[in-house]
């Protein structure tokens, strides 16, 4: 609000819907910052469900359906003001225009190239929070996914299994006895495994991470998450409790890497990471051709009416469009389901329930622009409005 009325004085009437679609992205991106910000309840998030109005996200990004909402809605906002007839059809011509020209891009991207796809199940257990941590309840929490991923008498057989962030809460990779289940699954399906478990680094040091085992049984890739969940995973500061205790103190992990099964190259984003575009971004541009979002969201508004995952689920929607990439959710406590390329949501396991859900994924390749160039255009167009009121102060134009 204090920028726009500091701009307005300086720039001609015409651009104040564009000041204002700025400052609107400018803040939204500036509070999306890693650790100090959170990304979560944007302005285009509210518009999920628009398919033909979200498909300029692959231009832009969320911040691109941002600035087109504001620009819209302060065009039609300024021009209720006692104006003329012509000068009133002048100042929502501009909006109009975008509008249609948003809707008609829409249109036209919505077209996904057909395909077979291959098989994929998420799982969901809605085991309840209190039994994760706990040793007592490891077999027991682990028996549940089990008895719930489909084996090899289901009616479509996947290649690849996912189970959500915190499925497993013990060190994979240090628990053999816990592990041989996992293996005896993935060589009796023949189908691969994503298992959301800790990952013991070194000593005083693990990471929260998705495990691929192999239909031979063998562990393959590891993703490491990158972005800790500040306060709950990722210390913001040390302490002397911190530095004393004997549990393992979480730690990013230190390079993206991908998934990679049957032909899928799975770009991971474990739980929030999700909602930063620059870290799907960065797993296309590595190469992957699916995007996969494994998340422990059963914490989240547990007694309430699942308003906080259903939002966590609409916000993902965002970066398969953004990078026309299908993108698997496996979530712990919902919602779990599969995204088109286009943003059409399918086979979802709702909130609050378990079971499993299976979709066929068509991998995809190409860049779109927002992968290329990401948030440059915002850039841009600041220079852009820089420009127009320093021209305008240095000819002395009048406010």
């Amino acid at each position: 609000t204090t920028g726009y009325a500091m701009l307005v004085p300086r720039t001609p009437a015409a651009v104040h819907p564009l000041i204002a679609a700025w400052l609107w992205v400018v803040v939204e991106l500036a509070r999306s910052i890693p650790v100090v910000g959170m990304p979560w309840g944007l302005l285009a998030h509210t518009q999920w469900e628009s398919l033909a109005l979200i498909q300029i996200a692959d231009l832009g990004g969320a911040y691109a359906v941002t600035f087109l909402i504001v620009f819209v809605s302060m065009s039609i906002g300024l021009a209720l003001r006692p104006l003329p007839s012509a000068v009133r059809l002048k100042r929502l011509a501009p909006a109009a225009l975008l509008l249609a020209a948003a809707l008609l891009y829409g249109s036209s991207a919505r077209t996904i190239p057909p395909g077979p796809g291959r098989p994929v199940a998420v799982v969901q257990g809605n085991v309840p929070n209190e039994y994760r941590w706990n040793r007592s309840f490891f077999e027991r929490n682990l028996l549940a996914y089990l008895r719930l991923s489909p084996g090899p008498d289901a009616e479509t057989a996947p290649d690849l299994v996912v189970w959500p962030e915190n499925a497993v809460s013990f060190y994979l990779d240090r628990e053999p006895m816990m592990l041989r289940p996992l293996r005896s699954f993935a060589t009796r399906t023949g189908s691969s495994l994503i298992v959301g478990a800790p990952r013991l680094a070194d000593a005083g040091r693990a990471h929260n991470s998705a495990f691929l085992i192999e239909p031979d049984g063998a562990i393959g890739d590891t993703y490491d998450k990158r972005l800790l969940v500040p306060f709950a995973e990722g210390a913001i500061w040390p302490t002397a409790a911190r530095e004393a205790s004997d549990e393992p103190r979480y730690v990013n992990g230190d390079r993206q890497r991908l998934l990679s099964t049957h032909g899928l190259r799975l770009g991971a984003l474990i739980c929030f990471e999700v909602l930063f575009p620059h870290l799907s971004r960065a797993n296309v541009l590595d190469g992957a051709n699916v995007l996969l979002n494994i998340s422990n969201d059963s914490w989240m508004d547990a007694s309430g009416s699942g308003a906080a995952p259903r939002q966590h689920f609409a916000m993902s929607v965002f970066r398969a469009v953004e990078l026309r990439r299908p993108l698997v959710r496996s979530s712990s406590g919902g919602i779990s389901g599969f995204i088109d390329a286009d943003g059409k949501v399918r086979a979802r396991v709702p909130w609050g329930e378990d079971g499993y859900a299976v979709g066929r994924v068509q991998p995809a390749d190409g860049l779109t622009s927002y992968a290329r160039y990401g948030d440059a255009w915002v850039i841009l167009l600041s220079g852009l409005i820089a420009g127009t009121v320093w021209l305008r102060a240095t000819r002395g134009e009048p406010s």
